[in-house]
């Protein structure tokens, strides 16, 4: 049995919904609400296979009620429906955590064969949605590296010129000892100089210490 909650603008649009879709055998309505915060209080909400949003709820609600339910990870999948046809709109909603999305001249039989798709984990996508989905993957990818080499460059000019050079030794496993002999200063120093970098750089092991030295050195 799929477990559906409804969450429109309209009560009698949810009232609707309820009664085409109780038709199907498989379907049950578990609830309905016309805010996101009558639909997160509802105690039928979480415990529901599906929730059928709609996009003309008011101020993003379909998307803040994706966000929700995704933060919570609860077994709950949202179908948002009354979608325009935008890649754009698609791929904000499925970055706000939605399942899937049903386009507002699409069918009540779209509707049910969707809910059921949902249910077997299927995610029916066009053609073009999952082209626009694979470059958006990509663009993705980039930022995070981009990102991640923004990090460790700024990390980097963190650190003062003594600092790096006790950071390259201990890139090459040497002890505090070693590091103070090589460098002619007191074990004391040494130690006070890999507690800094460690603070500036957010490491806690001198292994992640040789790993940065290495990134940082792709990046150069």
């Amino acid at each position: 049995m799929i477990r559906v909650f409804l969450a429109h603008e309209h009560r009698l649009m949810n009232d609707v919904l309820a009664a085409v879709l109780q038709d199907d055998p498989e379907i049950q309505i578990a609830g309905c609400a016309h805010t996101i915060s009558k639909a997160l209080a509802h105690p039928a909400f979480t415990s529901c296979s599906v929730v059928l949003v709609s996009m003309k709820l008011p101020n993003n609600a379909a998307l803040q009620l994706a966000r929700a339910v995704a933060d919570t990870k609860a077994p709950v999948k949202v179908l948002v429906t009354d979608l325009i046809k935008s890649n754009a709109a698609i791929l904000q909603c499925i970055e706000e955590g939605a399942a899937g999305y049903v386009y507002e001249d699409e069918s009540v039989e779209d509707l049910v064969e969707k809910i059921h798709a949902l249910e077997q984990g299927e995610f029916i996508v066009s053609p073009s949605v999952a082209a626009a989905l694979i470059a958006r993957i990509a663009e993705l990818k980039r930022s995070s590296q981009n990102g991640e080499q923004n990090k460790v460059s700024s990390q980097w000019d963190e650190l003062t010129p003594r600092e790096r050079e006790v950071l390259e030794l201990l890139a090459q496993s040497r002890s505090n000892q070693e590091i103070a002999e090589a460098l002619i200063i007191e074990v004391g120093t040494v130690k006070n100089h890999v507690h800094s970098i460690f603070r500036k750089l957010d490491i806690r092991e001198r292994q992640h210490a040789a790993l940065f030295t290495q990134f940082n050195r792709q990046l150069s």
